[in-house]
């Protein structure tokens, strides 16, 4: 059960008094963007940002930082130094700034669709952490299915969406091997009691 939960956490709703704050924001605040963060993640489909801010927590104790998933709509204008990107040219580990529709989900991280993307820095291609792989391991099937990757003995977990890329070549969780050195980008927020969250691997 509590492999499931983790593959569920990243995405289901969980009620957080501090939504409608949030809301107060992105309807009451139309120049100026909702939300700065980086980018921490893309799901599968690359149609969604996770949007982690780096100064802005939801809690006193500042272990849950904003974040917020935001869907790419129709016609949605995203933008780098006043050229126009497309959502697959956009890289984990971005900068960004976001405006949004206005309609905010209860949950954590939060949902809302995004309607301008301005990035402010490219990702350095640098990674949250690098080292060898000394392990890779799968448990469960279907729905129960879960990847860890071991670096340098440091076991982390996987997202289903989780983005691995050799040569410029976007592969699938099974390219990774034992002895690769890859680099690794992380969530940003992590669930107390799981591993550490990796969204992005890159194999050398």
């Amino acid at each position: 059960m509590k492999k499931l939960i983790k593959w569920i956490l990243p995405l289901v709703l969980v009620s957080i008094i501090t939504s409608c704050d949030r809301n107060a924001d992105i309807s009451e605040n139309t120049t100026s963007p909702n939300m700065t963060g980086k980018i921490t993640a893309i799901d599968t489909e690359g149609r969604r940002f996770l949007v982690v801010s780096p100064d802005k927590f939801l809690d006193q104790a500042k272990k849950m930082p904003d974040a917020t998933w935001f869907s790419i709509l129709d016609n949605v204008d995203i933008e780098y130094k006043g050229k126009t990107f497309k959502a697959e040219d956009v890289k984990i580990g971005s900068t960004v700034k976001v405006w949004s529709e206005g309609n905010m989900k209860t949950s954590y991280p939060g949902q809302t669709g995004g309607i301008r993307f301005e990035i402010t820095a490219i990702d350095p291609g640098k990674g949250d952490a690098m080292g060898r792989v000394t392990g890779i391991e799968k448990t469960g099937e279907g729905l129960n299915e879960n990847w860890y990757v071991n670096v340098d003995g440091v076991k982390y977990s996987l997202f289903i969406f989780t983005q691995v890329w050799k040569k410029g070549n976007l592969l699938n969780v099974t390219s990774i091997k034992v002895g690769d050195q890859i680099k690794i980008w992380f969530a940003g927020y992590d669930f107390e009691g799981f591993e550490k969250f990796v969204t992005q691997v890159v194999i050398s």
